[in-house]
């Protein structure tokens, strides 16, 4: 899955935010990803010539051997839009979805809640409702996130890393 930030990433001469279409940065007159100064995803500074990671995100450095620009141009992540909505809109009321985003203290948040209130359901009334609520709440976030566009999906819950709603 490739994905292009709705802003057009970093030039790797400056750090200038830029214009996904833009053929050369508009601070410096560079092509945005010809050179090896900063992260075209996060705009960290490349500190070595031989440095193949961004010490900042994790993505592949323009120019290096593990660099594809075809597969990811920006340090693309594979998560889906429509995988992370279903399992929200299904699953969410124990947080499968904030798990499967990398989101793990939500997830675990809402896991030990859901379970906690499904055991204590048995014998009282109102945990019920507490479990009826995180499903909603999950429901609610499935049906945002598939309502998004593919770039602002990545842009806000994996990139942004947005902890709910």
């Amino acid at each position: 899955m490739s994905f292009t930030p709705s802003f057009g990433g970093y030039c790797t001469n400056c750090g200038t935010m830029i214009n996904p279409t833009a053929m050369a940065c508009t601070s410096c007159g560079f092509s945005p990803r010809s050179a090896r100064n900063f992260c075209a995803n996060c705009a960290a500074r490349v500190n070595s010539p031989a440095q193949v990671m961004c010490t900042g995100c994790g993505a592949a450095i323009a120019g290096s051997p593990a660099y594809s620009p075809a597969a990811a141009p920006y340090g693309a992540s594979s998560k889906s839009k429509t995988t992370a909505g279903i399992l929200a809109i299904l699953l969410g009321g124990i947080g499968i979805h904030k798990f499967y985003l990398g989101r793990t203290n939500p997830g675990i948040i809402m896991a030990v809640v859901f379970g906690v209130c499904f055991c204590a359901s048995f014998v009282f009334v109102l945990p019920f409702f507490v479990c009826l609520a995180l499903s909603t709440v999950g429901l609610i976030e499935g049906i945002i996130m598939l309502g998004k566009s593919d770039a602002q999906f990545q842009q806000e819950y994996v990139f942004g890393q947005k902890d709910w709603f």
